[in-house]
């Protein structure tokens, strides 16, 4: 497990010479088995978050602890959570550092069977003899993601990892976290709220660099007055679903779909209707 306790993160302001507050008491755990989204307004501070969980940045004050042990504690300790940490940034580009796809593949791994099914799975055949840079935006983020699962990792974290995909990409990335979410901590940062909701087992809202709302998604789901009440618009989807629900065309389990299962769903109900003709 993974835990936040107590943490700030402040920044000086070099025009003002005043201390900005980031983060402010962030309390939060994170399980093995669990995929959390984190959610804000921009400047809310998730990807500070997700960089300080990452390693990449230390906290002002306050503890991050894994397994309970005090990440900071020591060069030992931090070495050692460094191991277990993959880390998709955003910017795909700033993760590349060779001359080709493939010596890119080769130096994050040695496990050849795992290297060769990712690239057959992510479609990246073609661009191994090609420079990163000369990929498209769809095939930087399938090579970062790749890199990603090559270190094998127990926590694997993602910021703005579907941003730009077409729908194909996207389900390809998402479907292979949820089928392999059981082996790591996952844990995503997006300003797709849709997103948020269909994938994520708990859902994490920062705004004014605080904490609103950790828990499931499903209470979400339920009372969507715990987004909304902190500025949030919830997609047409989830809107349409809840009046599918309260007009009995869909059961009350269905809180939330994407749009082609709400399709799917009343296809089906309408070849249903038509057969009892």
């Amino acid at each position: 497990m993974i835990f936040l306790k107590h943490l700030f993160y402040e920044v000086e302001n070099s025009s003002t010479q005043q201390t900005e507050r980031i983060l402010e008491d962030i309390n939060l755990e994170f399980s093995k088995g669990q995929v959390y989204a984190i959610v804000g307004a921009n400047g809310a501070g998730k990807s500070t978050l997700l960089d300080i969980i990452s390693g990449t940045k230390n906290p002002t004050a306050g503890y991050l602890t894994n397994n309970a042990q005090d990440v900071h504690q020591n060069r030992r300790s931090f070495l050692r959570y460094l191991e277990k940490v993959s880390y998709c940034i955003q910017n795909a580009e700033s993760a590349f550092f060779h001359k080709t796809v493939k010596e890119e593949l080769l130096f994050s791994s040695q496990n050849q069977e795992l290297l060769d099914q990712l690239v057959r799975d992510y479609d990246l055949q073609e661009a191994l003899e090609l420079s990163p840079f000369q990929l498209s935006g769809g095939q930087k983020k399938r090579l970062l993601f790749v890199l990603n699962l090559l270190n094998e990792p127990s926590i694997l974290l993602t910021d703005e990892l579907t941003a730009g995909l077409d729908q194909e990409g996207k389900s390809a990335m998402m479907g292979e976290i949820i089928s392999h979410k059981d082996k790591r901590i996952t844990i995503m940062v997006t300003h797709n709220l849709e997103d948020a909701l269909y994938y994520a087992d708990n859902l994490i809202v920062l705004s004014d660099s605080r904490v609103t709302f950790a828990g499931k998604t499903n209470e979400v789901i339920e009372d969507s007055s715990l987004l909304t009440s902190a500025g949030f618009q919830m997609p047409e989807t989830f809107l349409l679903c809840q009046q599918l629900i309260q007009s009995g065309i869909f059961n009350k389990g269905d809180y939330y779909l994407n749009s082609k299962e709400i399709a799917k769903q009343l296809l089906l109900q309408f070849k249903g209707e038509k057969s009892d003709e």
